[in-house]
């Protein structure tokens, strides 16, 4: 006896049949219901007290050995258990069978409590607890098409997810040329013109239908083609030029594929096409879900290609001239800090206090040249990702590349690095200043320096530590690694509610990220279906540097911690270099000395204090605008445009790893020197 293909017309022959397939006991499989119980109770073809037991009813069904693992589901056992590793199988949950991928997420109930549909996004769930204690699901379409009669059957149901359904947008699809053609098929067989109805009566007499030009319908209009059914005719789309293959002309783009080649779908008015070959893929989303920062396409062309007509947002880099200067600055800050460590670490000081200022030059100079690496490593990383195409196309997994996390560590402990060794290069300068017989030992500021390092780095390693609530406050996104075969999946990114009342209606509990992953892949037969890349702290931006810009609440506390110390960090800087000019002149005036010696001091009392004066004005000016700018855009509640990052994190930031070697160094001394000579020699000129 072979599965039934229709569910019985009445309770008493439904119930028949159920015995004799008990009776006949051939326990091959279980049958799946081909027929939705919402279609059964509104046909009044079954009472709703008897869809509440068809899950409780055990179905039998027997089919041919051929019919086993051959990727269909006949019933919901035939494909279970098929070592065939190119059969992907959903596992129906309650051990009730399984269905093929092809089965999932098609509107129709195929397991026995409708989960097939019931994880799928977009879904609308229905709970009628008079027809059944489960639930329901139903797609959007299904669910708009029904809506009206389901709300007839006063059963008390109450509807899920059904937030986002606009069902007029869904139900309205009717094409211009469908329009125009039935109401005229009927006059143009009346007077035998069954040829014009192709290709020049569709041009012509529904050209003046609304929207037929603009959307450039006309194109269409090569492959409308008549197909006889007995007596009567229907016009039909031709899936291909000459083919036999065609689909009912309501059918044209409407959002679902009729036609095994897709040409029902593609290039229709109204869409932004994710792939440029749409024979290929005819995934596309509305225009006005381009360039809204939301990556509505799988591979996130929509906030590529019709975003940025300058192609900013397919470089890393958004110009040459930013690329240039980025290298020009890597390169040269790593020369000049090399250069500036050589020079401190072969000039070996005498005195206890010139051992210490020469361990905090060395670290500044070393902090210093980090950077540089961090901007060379941009510019590689620019120049392999514009080698490979748009970087837009490739943004998720560069964000999420172990690449990138290094350039972000880099930068996060280069930056803090240099600013908290000058904050305590000041401090001791200060402190050996203010009192002169006061000799700074080497081994405290050895175990400060190590004590600052470590806090430094620890500031780096926290946003990385793969623990929850650690991830959940510095986490910028996470996506699925496997989308394009997840059938479950109707956007790029995870829907994290979504995500988690699948887990919480399946597995009953909440838990972390990844323990959903993991819980919701043994769903199927096919591997790391759920599995989802995870776009760190680092990644939040392009450039992989630490985004102090995030609004999420839980970030809040850490955000205002940061901006605090950095902002005491520069205070400290620049109050102590402060004291150090105030000292160092009165002690000229407090000399006395008379004749060349005075003169000298004299006239060297400006150049120290021009020195200090651009050491403390670059930190300012470096870290103020940084710091201002997350004050601001904390304050407006908006995000920061793509440049604010390439400025600060390619210019402003690092151009003190540049200025503090040539500051701490005698190159300071020889460029000053210049200068004066230069100047000199010009204002000499225009004297004579």
């Amino acid at each position: 006896m072979y599965c039934v293909t229709n569910i019985m017309k009445t309770p008493f022959i439904h119930s028949m049949l159920s015995i004799l397939f008990i009776m006949a006991n051939k326990t091959k499989g279980v049958c799946q219901i081909p027929v939705s119980a919402v279609d059964l109770v509104l046909k009044k073809q079954i009472a709703p007290s008897w869809v509440a037991s068809i899950s409780e009813i055990p179905w039998f069904c027997k089919i041919n050995d051929n019919q086993y693992c051959d990727t269909i589901s006949d019933c919901l056992t035939d494909e279970c258990g098929c070592t065939n590793s190119s059969i992907d199988v959903f596992f129906c949950p309650k051990r009730t069978g399984c269905v093929t991928f092809p089965q999932l997420c098609d509107g129709k109930n195929d397991c026995l409590d409708g989960a097939d549909e019931c994880l799928c996004e977009g879904f609308v769930e229905i709970q009628c607890p008079i027809l059944n204690s489960s639930s329901i699901c139903l797609s959007q379409r299904e669910y708009c098409e029904k809506k009206d009669a389901i709300s007839q059957l006063n059963y008390s149901c109450t509807f899920r997810n059904i937030e986002y359904v606009d069902c007029s947008a869904i139900l309205d699809n009717e094409n211009p040329i469908n329009q125009c053609l039935n109401y005229t098929i009927i006059h143009a067989l009346i007077d035998n013109n069954h040829g014009n109805i192709t290709s020049l009566y569709c041009k012509t007499n529904c050209s003046d239908t609304p929207d037929f030009a603009d959307g450039k319908w006309d194109k269409f209009c090569e492959r409308i083609v008549l197909v006889y059914m007995g007596m009567f005719a229907q016009a039909h789309f031709s899936c291909a030029p000459e083919s036999y293959e065609t689909c009912p002309l309501s059918k044209l783009c409407d959002g679902e594929l009729d036609c095994s080649n897709s040409a029902d779908e593609a290039e229709c008015p109204g869409r932004f096409y994710c792939s440029l070959n749409t024979s290929e893929s005819t995934e596309w989303v509305t225009p006005d879900k381009t360039c809204d920062n939301i990556k509505h396409c799988s591979n996130g062309r929509d906030e590529c290609d019709p975003c940025n007509s300058d192609g900013s947002a397919n470089l890393l880099l958004s110009s040459y001239f930013l690329l240039a200067f980025t290298a020009f600055a890597g390169v040269s800050s790593i020369a000049l800090n090399l250069r500036g460590v050589i020079r401190c670490y072969n000039n070996t000081p005498s005195t206890s206090a010139g051992k210490v200022d020469r361990l905090l030059c060395l670290q500044v100079l070393f902090f210093d040249g980090s950077m540089g690496l961090y901007n060379c490593g941009v510019v590689v990383a620019a120049l392999v990702l514009r080698a490979n195409g748009d970087y837009c196309l490739q943004d998720e997994s560069w964000r999420s590349s172990t690449f990138c996390l290094v350039l972000g560590l880099t930068f996060s402990i280069a930056s803090h690095g240099s600013l908290s060794a000058i904050a305590l290069m000041s401090v001791v300068r200060c402190i050996n200043c203010v009192r002169v017989y006061h000799q700074t030992k080497l081994k405290t500021i050895f175990i400060t320096s190590a004590i600052l390092i470590a806090i430094n780095v620890i500031n780096a390693l926290i946003p990385i530590l793969p623990l929850v609530a650690i991830q959940n406050i510095f986490r910028t996104d996470v996506f699925f690694k496997n989308f394009l075969d997840n059938p479950f999946i109707s956007s790029s990114y995870v829907n994290m509610t979504w995500l988690n009342h699948l887990h919480e209606t399946y597995y009953s509990n909440k838990t972390d990220l990844y323990t959903t992953v993991r819980d919701l892949n043994i769903i199927t037969s096919k591997d790391n279906i759920f599995d989802v890349i995870d776009i760190g702290y680092y990644g939040n931006t392009r450039l992989c540097v630490h985004n102090v810009f995030k609004e999420q609440l839980s970030y809040l506390i850490y955000k205002l911690s940061y901006l605090i110390t950095v902002s005491l960090l520069l205070v400290i800087v620049t109050l102590t270099y402060l004291i150090i000019v105030r000292q160092q002149l009165e002690s000229r005036r407090e000399v006395g000395d008379i004749g060349g010696g005075m003169n000298r001091q004299n006239a060297a009392a400006p150049s120290l204090a021009l020195k200090i004066s651009l050491m403390i004005g670059t930190q300012l000016a470096s870290w103020l605008s940084f710091i201002g700018a997350a004050v601001y855009f904390q304050l407006v509640s908006d995000s920061p445009p793509p440049v604010l990052f390439e400025v600060l994190a390619l210019v402003v930031l690092p151009i003190n790893s540049i200025l503090n070697p040539i500051f701490y160094s005698e190159l300071y001394k020889n460029i000053n020197s210049c200068f004066w000579r230069s100047w000199r020699g010009f204002v000499s000129r225009l004297r004579s």
